[in-house]
């Protein structure tokens, strides 16, 4: 199979491309996407309004590519391999969860706690995307490194009114509906599931009830970590993404 990451093409792109963020606006983590507008008044409130605008983007600018995205993205790639099926040979997803599924329906009280305000610190960080463990807190630092000594070439700085409409996605996402399960069955592509086994954002188990569903689909979950654990174990899991490509 000839391998394609998820579109990058030439030229400039329309001004309603989705773009990703994260939730307390530093560029490279691993947190929900969070679909962005020229004017934060027009980003996208639900998952569905995304995959709406990247899989338009995508039927003329890309070839078949294995889709992949973390958290929210994750939501936004199950959309566009269930309504444009013909783009994804392949699909990754990290952190995620089936719409409709029980107990989804907003974050933890600690997450909203950590994370949930106009602004956020280092502290909150840790605590959403890394566990309390000396191996987990040590890689939350290298990550919080990672981010804040780079100072040129930085993302803008995601706004609050941005974030809120992330969460209202993620609220509307997880709004209890046991029909919506089954329409993972109709995702015949296949699917490697990934998360950290001790993420408290999206919990495990939504890895495991989404490979459920689906028909080709196995997961695997990072020990010692949570959300960010992608990039706490990034040499791992790119390893396992590239096998997954290759097989």
């Amino acid at each position: 199979m000839r391998r394609r990451w998820p579109c990058r093409p030439s030229g400039k792109p329309p001004a309603t491309k989705a773009a990703t963020r994260t939730p307390c606006g530093a560029s490279g983590s691993c947190g929900p996407s969070s679909a962005r507008t020229s004017s934060p008044r027009r980003s996208p409130r639900s998952s569905s309004s995304t995959a709406t605008i990247t899989r338009n983007y995508c039927w003329t600018r890309c070839d078949r590519t294995a889709a992949t995205s973390p958290s929210i993205g994750s939501f936004i790639a199950q959309e566009i391999a269930l309504t444009r099926p013909s783009l994804v040979a392949k699909l990754i997803l990290a952190s995620t969860a089936p719409q409709g599924a029980p107990g989804m329906h907003g974050w933890a009280p600690d997450i909203i706690g950590a994370i949930g305000e106009p602004t956020t610190d280092a502290k909150g960080m840790l605590h959403a995307f890394f566990t309390n463990s000396p191996a987990g807190r040590a890689a939350g630092e290298q990550f919080l490194g990672r981010i804040f000594t780079r100072t040129a070439g930085r993302d803008e700085e995601t706004t609050w009114q941005t974030r809120n409409a992330q969460y209202d996605a993620v609220m509307k996402w997880g709004t209890p509906n046991f029909g919506m399960l089954q329409r993972l069955a109709a995702i015949q592509q296949p699917v490697f599931l990934a998360n950290g086994d001790d993420d408290r954002m999206i919990l495990p188990w939504y890895s495991h009830l989404t490979a459920s569903l689906i028909p080709d689909a196995f997961v695997k979950l990072y020990p010692d970590s949570a959300h960010g654990f992608l990039y706490q174990h990034a040499q791992e899991f790119g390893a396992d993404v590239h096998d997954f490509l290759d097989s």
